[in-house]
């Protein structure tokens, strides 16, 4: 079986970057010295600052969930830090899905029919939010909740929405065009910022780990012609509300995959990252991107283009 990538790196403010190609070995030997364990690399961050931005790459990959499951199951997330925010997920769906998480079940089964009964009422504005990831995430926020004294607690992000109050096609439409939907970065991390206040500190300290989409992840903001105003991402919001310093952003490296207009997504650095990730012998690592060859590589864009 093809191993996935998985590089981590912290992500950058929104600069223009000059076309470059480190060389194999540059990026190999980095990597060797300066390189971490990825969940090592991120209770790191949690040292320095108070909320740690996890940008996820495709929503449907499952093998990434891996990671964010060793990060949750590890005693000192639930001691140290306990909160964890999705970009998957209504904001007023946040007391059902804490009641099934928090919840105690004679067996396994019945978590599950729990679990499904929560999950057709369907946690997003989408007819079906399909990715198996989610439910893989769900169960293991629940399995780590049953042994620790210490319950780690779920926050949905996301537009409000309920199906509920959906009665005609003319309704969904209407949704669809709700200042909320076409303002969501800034949505999500104001719903973050309000549960943030809320969370009981532990040791004296309130942290979050929050997790999103790359594209929602990172610090960028650009203007909007039309209204000729700033539309920034969440990360970009995160660190406006909250501080530069108090908010850290790690981006999950991108896998080779087809577009939606049936294009490759291009491999970064024309190969080169890939190249020295197998000189590696496919050792998951996590390094930062200031004064790194991986740094200085040229950025492939939000979604792979050509940025």
């Amino acid at each position: 079986m093809r191993k996935l990538l998985f590089f981590i790196f912290s992500a950058f403010t929104a600069i223009a970057l000059k076309a470059q190609t480190p060389s194999i070995e540059a990026l190999r030997t980095c990597a060797a010295e300066k390189g971490m364990s990825p969940k090592e690399y991120i209770f790191k961050q949690f040292e320095k600052s108070d909320i740690v931005v996890l940008g996820e790459r495709d929503h449907r990959d499952t093998v990434q969930y891996d990671l964010i499951h060793d990060i949750l199951a590890d005693p000192r997330f639930a001691e140290q830090i306990g909160y964890v925010y999705t970009e998957v997920g209504s904001y007023n769906m946040n007391d059902d899905v804490n009641r099934l998480l928090q919840g105690c079940y004679p067996t396994e089964a019945a978590f599950m029919d729990s679990l499904y009964a929560y999950y057709r009422k369907s946690e997003t504005f989408y007819p079906i939010w399909e990715k198996y990831n989610r439910v893989k995430f769900l169960k293991g926020i629940y399995e780590i909740n049953r042994t620790s004294p210490r319950k780690i607690k779920l926050g949905l992000t996301d537009c409000e929405f309920s199906w509920d109050e959906i009665r005609t096609v003319e309704d969904y439409k209407d949704f669809w065009k709700s200042p909320g939907l076409n303002n969501r970065d800034s949505l999500m991390a104001t719903h973050i910022s309000e549960m943030y206040a809320r969370q009981t500190p532990l040791n004296g300290k309130r942290k979050a780990l929050v997790i999103t989409n790359q594209p929602h992840a990172i610090n960028d903001s650009f203007i909007l012609k039309k209204s000729n105003t700033v539309y920034g991402a969440q990360g970009w919001w995160m660190k406006k509300i909250f501080g530069e310093e108090r908010v850290k952003i790690v981006v999950l490296n991108w896998f080779d995959y087809n577009l939606f207009d049936g294009s490759n997504f291009p491999m970064t650095g024309e190969g080169h990252w890939d190249a020295a990730f197998e000189l590696l012998e496919c050792r998951p690592f996590a390094i930062d991107l200031k004064n790194t060859p991986y740094g200085e590589t040229a950025y492939n864009g939000h979604v792979g283009g050509t940025t």
